[in-house]
């Protein structure tokens, strides 16, 4: 990231470098990479579940549901059922923690 710093894919290098901070227990980083990744490329779906997720699991649940209501602008018919059929990890743990933390951030369960 360092090395290509005006790459117009850097949304998605941003992205990725939260997910492995969630997968690290290291939150307020994800938190910091999701909210980079958004304002990067505002309608890349994925920066706002990674940013909504973080900041579950960083105990903020009320800062989730501002980027909750820019998803769902964006992605209108997204629910927690969704995301877990499109979730290459859906067979793992962590897409369970990753499943509640959208719902307790606002997602629809069904």
């Amino acid at each position: 990231m360092a090395l290509t710093p005006y790459d117009p894919l850097m949304y998605a290098y941003s992205g990725i470098a939260g997910m492995a901070y969630l997968a690290d227990g290291q939150y307020e980083r994800a938190v910091e990479c999701g909210l980079r990744c958004v304002q990067e490329n505002a309608t890349y779906t994925h920066g706002y579940r990674l940013l909504m997720i973080a900041l579950v699991l960083a105990d903020r649940v009320q800062d989730a549901r501002a980027p909750m209501h820019q998803l769902l602008q964006i992605d209108p018919g997204l629910t927690v059922p969704r995301f877990l059929s499109r979730y290459p990890g859906r067979g793992c743990r962590t897409a369970e923690i990753y499943a509640d933390a959208l719902a307790r951030a606002g997602l629809p369960r069904a």
